[in-house]
């Protein structure tokens, strides 16, 4: 299993104490910030997968205007919203304007939550290797490409229905 990068953000010491505490493995590094600019500066300066941001940051901006302006520099982070307000208004705006991964409310279930990160690192994690054999394969098939033209015919198989090749 990769070692994934989460970011937590929540201006309350105790919440990113427990948060910490409840999401720490060994295939996990954890940072934590207090407010919108120590999250800033942990995403320009470290590797960050997943973050997991409280709506009410204090002064200056709230949680989805933060990971709006983190993940408009970063698309790959996936993002997930922590509240102690059940406000649908709040949850469509996160949605439609960072593509929030889930909104949780508090106080919320340590276990749900253990399983909600698993699956949105997985969920990132085939994301990246989608990606990557997109590429591998598109590179693949401009040197078959390559190949046949400078070779015609040379990409051209015949099979019989065992599905062995024949020569000519």
């Amino acid at each position: 299993m990769a070692l994934h990068h989460l970011l937590i953000i929540d201006d309350e010491p105790e919440i990113l104490n427990v948060l910490s505490r409840v999401l720490h493995d060994r295939h996990s590094d954890i940072k934590c910030g207090q407010t919108a600019q120590e999250a800033l500066t942990i995403v320009d300066n470290s590797p960050v997968d997943l973050i997991i941001c409280d709506y009410m940051l204090g002064p200056g901006l709230n949680g989805v205007q933060l990971l709006e302006k983190i993940t408009k520099k970063k698309k790959d982070i996936i993002c997930i919203l922590l509240t102690g307000y059940a406000d649908i208004k709040i949850a469509m705006e996160a949605i439609n304007t960072i593509g929030l991964y889930k909104f949780i409310l508090k106080p919320w279930d340590n276990d749900e939550l253990i399983i909600t990160v698993r699956r949105a690192l997985e969920q990132r994690d085939l994301i990246l290797e989608n990606r990557h054999l997109a590429i591998e394969l598109k590179q693949r098939q401009e040197a078959l490409d390559l190949l046949e033209k400078e070779n015609p015919g040379i990409t051209k198989i015949k099979r019989d229905k065992g599905g062995r090749i024949i020569l000519d």
